[in-house]
């Protein structure tokens, strides 16, 4: 391997250790590493050695080197700025038709990904990303490898990735069983890598919410399940300041009195006639500390009764019998 190869292969994230271990071995099979050149075709201006500007939504590199039909592994180092993450390459054949090939990265910009030319290609294009903005990129390290290497690559990565994207991922759904991945192998690994780029291009906050629904909001008895096996089950003490927003403080005591997690106890400091206005459930972990009523809404009279519930609070927090202590806006 070249000195240049080596120093992208250093700059990619790190394998677990399994698959370094795997990585290693794969290494050892025959491999030829291919010369491979990158020069801009369009929508491209080039601002330093690896720094790119992409001026539209499809800027293309034309790739040169790869000439033999056959299975190749690529690697390299990508950082896009724009939040796209749509890469590909694209294959132009001689007879006029074209396809495209997904080529994934993780969040950190590691490329390492198998894809096949058959014969007959005439030009071959690398998309880094699919809009306007900036990004870098390292050489393109590419080795021609051998049907056995490729077949493991590929296998590795079906099993696992479908597992990781169960039933948001198509291979995942359509090829139900490892046997069926293993018999449709090339479409399977097709799929997973477009999972990846949907994924890693869903970047917004309600996908993310969408997306990991299940492990944000895990079943009731699943957490119920989870806190009878914890060892020290902590005593959390609330102190809800209750001010003239009643349906606010009623919001707040109704989530508290919901929770899972029912090792708690509640101070509602206030006026009494605004706590009472407040269908408290009747619990014994529910406790009202009223403080005096002003007869106007006056700036002195609102200055008194914020120092009174400031001094109520200093007092509960020196008795109160909680491992853990917190002030609890009406409303939060």
């Amino acid at each position: 391997m070249s000195d240049m190869a080596r120093s992208i292969k250093d700059r990619l994230h790190p394998l677990p250790p399994l698959l370094a271990r795997l990585e290693s071995w794969l290494e050892m099979l025959p491999r030829q590493l291919c010369s491979v050149t990158c020069h801009p075709h369009q929508q491209l201006v080039k601002l330093d050695d690896e720094a790119w500007k992409a001026t539209g939504e499809k800027p293309l590199f034309i790739v040169q080197g790869l000439d033999k039909p056959g299975w190749y592994y690529l690697e390299a180092a990508i950082s896009r700025h724009s939040g796209n993450r749509e890469a590909k390459l694209i294959v132009e054949m001689r007879d006029g038709s074209e396809s495209t090939i997904p080529i994934p990265a993780n969040l950190r910009g590691t490329v390492r990904e198998m894809f096949y030319l058959p014969a007959g290609v005439k030009a071959l294009y690398w998309l880094p990303m699919a809009a306007e903005g900036y990004f870098s990129q390292s050489e393109l390290v590419v080795h021609h490898v051998s049907a056995t290497e490729a077949w493991i690559r590929r296998a590795q990565r079906v099993l696992a990735w479908s597992y990781v994207f169960a039933g948001e991922n198509e291979a995942a759904r359509k090829l139900a069983s490892p046997l069926a991945r293993l018999r449709h192998l090339q479409t399977a690994y097709t799929l997973t890598a477009r999972a990846q780029i949907d994924r890693y291009n869903s970047g917004t906050y309600a996908d993310f919410l969408k997306r990991n629904a299940k492990k944000l909001h895990p079943p009731k008895a699943e957490l119920q399940q989870a806190l009878a096996g914890w060892k020290l089950i902590p005593t959390f003490s609330l102190i809800v300041v209750a001010e003239d927003d009643v349906p606010a403080l009623q919001a707040t005591l109704n989530s508290i009195q919901q929770q899972i997690y029912q090792n708690w106890e509640v101070y509602i400091v206030g006026q009494a006639k605004i706590i009472d206005l407040c269908v408290v459930q009747q619990a014994g972990n529910v406790t009202p500390v009223p403080i005096s009523e002003g007869s106007e809404a006056t700036e002195a009279t609102e200055a008194t009764e914020a120092t009174e519930a400031t001094e109520a609070c200093n007092a509960l927090i020196a008795s109160l019998k909680g491992q853990w202590v917190t002030r609890i806006p009406a409303g939060g």
